[in-house]
């Protein structure tokens, strides 16, 4: 996570007061640049932890133009958000071009689909280890 600030969820029915926290840079998203894998390997597992091991509802909002993040404590997320956000279409910015998707989602139709995206996930991270930014929305 990067920068956040404590805020108000409006739609809960106490008002909110202080229930949510505004991650406004969200590193998770920004070094991924991948709509499945923030979905797959953040949103979902975090809510799932804080609802399991925490006992506290949370729903998760990403924002993918801005790189934002909104956690709302307290609010349990619909089957409809969560079936909207499994359905996110792929970032034109995506280093797999799809590839996680089609992983997570369990249709690679070969091997090809798969070496490719291993390979965007490779150069991603020899770019990370070099110290550039990967991310065209986001600036240091």
């Amino acid at each position: 996570m990067g920068e956040c600030e404590v805020n108000d969820v409006p739609e809960l029915e106490n008002g909110g007061k202080n229930q949510g926290v505004l991650v406004s840079r969200c590193r998770f998203l920004e070094e991924s640049q991948c709509a499945s894998t923030c979905v797959n390997s953040c949103k979902i597992p975090t809510q799932n932890f804080f609802r399991q091991n925490m006992g506290l509802a949370l729903t998760m909002t990403p924002d993918y133009e801005t790189g934002e993040c909104q956690f709302s404590y307290g609010k349990q997320p619909t089957e409809e958000e969560e079936k909207e956000a499994r359905e996110t279409p792929c970032l034109m910015r995506c280093p797999s071009s799809g590839g996680m998707r089609r992983w997570h989602d369990g249709n690679i139709q070969s091997n090809v689909n798969n070496e490719q995206w291993l390979e965007d996930l490779n150069a991603l991270a020899k770019l990370n280890a070099s110290g550039g930014s990967i991310c065209s929305l986001m600036k240091d």
